[in-house]
């Protein structure tokens, strides 16, 4: 554990139902991996939920690993319509669990007053962010949050896997149940997917060439943006602004989530030291209208930065 009580040697280490430990009865995991989930269950709030998210994406990882090997054996020639009933059947063991996740967050204050009312947050998205950072009191600051899901920046750089270091530094399933969350809020087309177009056209302005690269050929054009930092392709301007939408949602979350279980959310750095004022609150993001209210500005002490980098 490290100071913010987050699990990263666990996700560094861990090594999740082998398959050749896994037998036909339910003493499945060997006795290390058991020891090794009991532990990490013994700190969780949402234990039963937890265990659940995990399962899904075990599901849902085999459910798309299955429907590749059965469309490539169909390219091949192979008659596979006997299987059709396969992604169909997965699918809808993917809807129970969904409405497992529902049962088990429903009555969570951060899913009435915030989570359900964003466009594109269901009770997968919605159950994996609370299941893996489980407990709010954990994370004094957005940043917290960002770093344990491997959107924080180390040396002014983002945060990634360290080729030859067992040390993540990050939980990499959070990291990628968020791009997740990121490509549901653009597909969602609500307020976030708004932000993220601010962002966007932001970056655009700032960052586009000062030349036509389209007529360049890959490697000209990998040199030209090697020798022009500052002039960014549309790859990097999209992950930009994506990134930004990411940020600002979480910080949101954990605006809402604080608040919500009656904690304090004191202003990160960039306000209370650098005086940032565009401040962006949870309610303001919002696409539906919650199950409790908002405070109102007169009830507000603290509030958030969006982001630590510095907002146009």
């Amino acid at each position: 554990m490290r100071g913010d009580g987050y699990d990263y040697e666990y996700w560094s280490v861990v090594k999740m139902f082998e398959e050749d430990d896994m037998k036909e009865n339910q003493e499945g995991a060997t006795k290390e991996q058991m020891e090794r989930i009991r532990k990490t269950l013994e700190s969780k709030k949402h234990k039963e939920l937890w265990a659940r998210v995990q399962t899904f994406y075990d599901h849902q990882k085999i459910r798309i690993a299955q429907n590749n090997r059965i469309y490539i054996y169909g390219k091949l020639g192979l008659d596979m319509s006997g299987l059709q009933w396969y992604p169909d059947e997965m699918k809808r063991l993917e809807e129970r669990f969904q409405k497992e996740m529902l049962d088990l967050i429903k009555n969570e204050p951060v899913w009435k007053v915030f989570l359900k009312n964003v466009k594109g947050i269901g009770p997968v998205m919605a159950g994996g962010l609370i299941a893996w950072f489980d407990d709010p009191a954990k994370a004094s600051s957005p940043s917290k949050m960002w770093k344990y899901a491997g959107l924080g920046v180390t040396d002014g750089h983002a945060d990634r896997r360290v080729k030859g270091s067992n040390d993540l530094g990050f939980n990499p399933k959070l990291k990628t149940h968020m791009w997740k969350i990121g490509k549901q809020l653009m597909f969602a087309r609500g307020k976030y997917y708004e932000y993220y177009l601010q962002q966007k056209e932001y970056a655009m302005n700032k960052h586009k060439p000062k030349v036509d690269v389209s007529t360049m050929s890959k490697e000209e054009k990998l040199k030209y943006f090697k020798e022009h930092p500052d002039e960014w392709m549309d790859g990097k301007i999209h992950a930009y602004a994506f990134r930004k939408m990411v940020k600002l949602f979480l910080a949101n979350f954990w605006e809402a989530w604080r608040k919500s279980e009656g904690l304090d959310t004191p202003p990160p750095y960039a306000e209370a030291i650098l005086g940032h004022v565009d401040i962006i609150h949870y309610w303001e993001m919002m696409d539906r209208v919650p199950d409790i209210r908002p405070p109102k500005p007169s009830e507000i002490t603290t509030s958030i930065q969006h982001t630590e980098e510095k907002k146009p």
